[in-house]
């Protein structure tokens, strides 16, 4: 059974950096592999796949646009898996790894409430949190 499990952690290892690519490198990725099984996961470019700055008001503002956008009201519909993933995938879009996230932009979002984000930012390995 430990077999499985080292199987199943390095698998999802390697789901997780497919879906932290853009679509510009999948599709790369799959024009140079075109026997591929992978398939396009990441959202095109658009407000919703933009860049984020690292400052704390832009942060803030994509957070409540992507609330407004998800149709979420509170923590509890937030929390609901398909809702959660939502989430989670925009900020990965949004948030590329190895992105510097400043410990000063941290405590204002943790001081402006917007929890919600900080989790997703750690869940993706983003912050430490």
């Amino acid at each position: 059974m430990k077999h499985i499990a080292i199987i199943q952690s390095e698998f999802l290892k390697q789901a997780r950096q497919w879906d932290d690519l853009t679509l510009e490198e999948q599709k790369g990725y799959l024009k140079r592999h075109p026997k591929s099984k992978r398939r396009l996961t990441a959202a095109p470019s658009s407000s919703a796949g933009e860049k984020l700055g690292t400052d704390a008001e832009s942060m803030i503002k994509f957070d409540f646009k992507l609330w407004r956008r998800l149709n979420v009201s509170d923590r509890d519909t937030l929390d609901q898996p398909q809702n959660w993933q939502k989430y989670i995938a925009a900020i990965r879009q949004a948030v590329p790894r190895g992105t510097a996230i400043s410990q000063e932009t941290i405590r204002k979002l943790e001081s402006e409430n917007h929890h919600a984000m900080l989790a997703a930012l750690s869940e993706l390995g983003r912050i430490n949190y």
